[in-house]
């Protein structure tokens, strides 16, 4: 991510890892993908090679991963996960059943390392894809309060606020602001990220965790456009995905996010049943302007004769 102003500066606590993985063999022939929050895609490969390959990554990087079979899910035959020693879910793969190909689930810290694994290693189509930046400053979360309610007015998107920190003296509780829709491609959620690590963990709310904030994206692509895109792009390419977003992120991180057009436009009848004419018959009318001497002019007067056009031949 562009490194932000100054009144929205890069937060790296000291009580967070995230992006760091000491054990990753030297020569490595790919790197995580800094700032991936979620990674989830099907994977085209054998199920049971591709947990032992996850786990040895995760063992490469230091993570201490041990295996457990984790409740049936709807589709799956089994549902195959890596946990921490805390118990802290690392990823999981779904395999069997209905699907043909296992899915890969994995959100937060491993989402680095498992996207830039997968990327350099297997073929693999993306369902989603989180990019998050991590942000301190006094003041922050009402400046991009403020900020959010502009872009939701100005672009028609909607806006919700979430979380019992909203309510009179229960600011400490937390408070979730979410833009966009959670069904379209796009969607932001803007949280207190220190008070939630505060409470998980039963610890003191300090000044600093009160300023620690977390901007997400959710990127889930819905159409073929977007689906051949969702393995390439970068975190820094995700905010160009709509004109709202790349908005926002120039105001909250001065940040030139370039537009990248991921909406398919819609097929009219006409174009589906041409394509389809093309694709039935591709064979037949190259046969045909073959028959012609590659002459697309008397190809054209042939096909108007066989659709019953009237036309003046040369």
């Amino acid at each position: 991510m562009t490194t932000p102003n100054a009144s929205a500066e890069v937060a790296r606590p000291p009580y967070s890892n995230r992006g760091v993985y000491p054990l990753i063999a030297e020569g490595s022939s790919f790197q995580p993908i800094q700032g991936v929050d979620a990674y989830c895609a099907t994977v085209f490969h054998n199920p049971d090679g591709l947990y032992d390959d996850l786990t040895a990554l995760l063992e490469g990087a230091g993570y201490e991963p041990r295996q457990i079979v984790g409740e049936k899910v709807p589709y799956y035959a089994r549902n195959l996960l890596l946990i921490a020693p805390t118990g802290h879910r690392l990823l999981q793969v779904r395999a069997g059943g209905s699907n043909p190909h296992p899915f890969v689930e994995c959100k937060g810290d491993a989402s680095p390392l498992l996207c830039g694994f997968l990327r350099a290693s297997y073929d693999h189509r993306v369902s989603r894809l989180d990019v998050a930046s991590d942000m301190n400053g006094k003041g922050l979360f009402r400046r991009l309060h403020r900020l959010s309610r502009r872009i939701a007015k100005q672009y028609g998107v909607s806006w919700e606020p979430v979380g019992k920190g909203w309510g009179p003296e229960m600011e400490d509780h937390g408070r979730t602001i979410y833009l966009g829709s959670r069904n379209s491609q796009v969607f932001l959620r803007i949280y207190e990220k220190g008070k939630k690590y505060a409470a998980e963990l039963g610890i003191p709310l300090t000044d600093e965790l009160r300023n620690w904030i977390r901007v997400e994206v959710e990127f889930k692509p819905q159409n073929r456009k977007s689906k051949s895109l969702a393995s390439i792009l970068t975190p820094d390419a995700i905010w160009g995905t709509s004109a709202w977003l790349a908005d926002f992120a120039q105001e909250a991180f001065a940040m030139e996010a370039e537009r990248i057009n991921i909406n398919q436009r819609r097929e009219s009848d006409q174009q589906r049943a041409l394509r389809f004419m093309g694709s039935q018959y591709g064979g037949h009318l190259r046969a045909l302007l073959n028959d012609l001497d590659g002459d697309l002019t008397a190809f054209g007067a042939a096909i108007a004769d066989l659709a019953g056009i009237e036309h003046t031949h040369h």
